[in-house]
């Protein structure tokens, strides 16, 4: 069995690579420059424990993850810049698939009876489950300002009929974003609360397209993004661009994963150019898209400066993983 632990290294070698490059005073990056990120790179290991961590989420200088015990499973957060490592108590339930905002964590409890939302404000202290409601099972919450969003179906129903349901913090309103007989599922959410991203599905890993929702005026309105032209896979949003990745056929016949991307109110679809390797995994923040990049041997992460509308440069970063680990950076302008 492997062992999982959470390192950020990448996480933070992409924040110090844009920093570095947009500083006033930095040295101007001239095109396929090779970086030696001895020179940049920080970088630290968030959990090495006992037991496996996964499902990291960053907010400031604040990452919330899984830890994985011999029994059961627990949320905790760490602040990058003191150190400090906390547990949320779990009460003997199994806390997982957390997510953080602006100091606030959200999270799935699941009990002997149901599976519920929680969220733990870490500068209050105070904790509560978001719209109680034991018949119900929820899962995969995100959070974004003032809107939380999450997946449920009920307490017993077949797994393939989840909805995607958000909840304003602000008035404790509940809207329900779906209703079919599909499995809408992975929703995500811009850092303002206004855009919601999540998967339309067939079946659990097949059938998948993108879907939007736009909030205005306190309405929600839903649209797909993506079609019959591939298999989607994990959407992210800042608020502008909506971020996935897709399996599409070529012209060989066979099949290849790669990342897209394409404004929040519609227009052309952007990727990552690749001939070599394939993309999977994207993140978004700000105007920086993380991915994981990978061919038969390695696996590697990347990183595309993206722009709305491309109003402005397009760079590329990408960090290329050999026999001694990530140790190189290719910026293009």
């Amino acid at each position: 069995m492997f062992k999982k632990h959470i390192c950020i290294i990448a996480m933070l070698c992409a924040v110090v690579c844009c920093i570095s490059f947009r500083d006033a005073g930095a040295e101007v990056i001239t095109p396929d420059r090779t970086i030696d990120l001895s020179l940049i790179l920080l970088s630290t290991t968030v959990n090495n424990g006992a037991g496996n961590q996964s499902d990291p989420h960053v907010s400031a200088d604040v990452v919330a993850y899984s830890n994985f015990l011999s029994v059961g499973s627990e949320i905790r957060f760490k602040n990058l810049i003191t150190g400090v490592d906390t547990a949320i108590p779990n009460e003997g339930a199994a806390d997982t698939l957390s997510d953080i905002n602006d100091g606030r964590v959200v999270f799935s409890r699941r009990t002997s009876t149901h599976t519920a939302i929680f969220l733990k404000n870490l500068s209050t202290g105070l904790f509560s489950e978001l719209d109680p409601h034991p018949s119900l099972i929820r899962t995969n919450a995100a959070i974004g300002s003032s809107t939380v969003v999450w997946q449920e179906r009920a307490n017993g129903a077949a797994s393939g009929t989840t909805e995607i349901v958000t909840l304003d913090l602000a008035s404790g309103a509940t809207t329900r974003i779906t209703s079919d007989a599909l499995l809408d599922q992975r929703p995500a959410v811009s850092p303002d609360g206004a855009v919601l991203v999540w998967l339309k599905c067939a079946t659990i890993n097949s059938g998948c397209d993108v879907w939007k929702a736009t909030k205005i005026n306190d309405l929600w309105s839903t649209a797909a993004i993506t079609g019959a032209e591939g298999e989607e896979g994990n959407p992210d949003t800042n608020g502008q661009l909506i971020v996935y990745s897709s399996i599409r056929p070529t012209t060989s016949g066979a099949t290849e994963k790669h990342v897209y991307w394409r404004p929040v109110e519609g227009g052309t679809e952007g990727s990552v150019p690749s001939t070599a390797h394939q993309e999977a995994g994207p993140s978004i923040s700000g105007t920086l898209l993380a991915f994981e990049s990978y061919d038969s041997v390695n696996i590697t992460v990347g990183y595309r400066s993206v722009r709305h509308r491309d109003r402005y440069p397009v760079s590329d970063y990408q960090y290329t993983r050999h026999e001694r680990g990530i140790d190189r950076c290719l910026c293009r302008n």
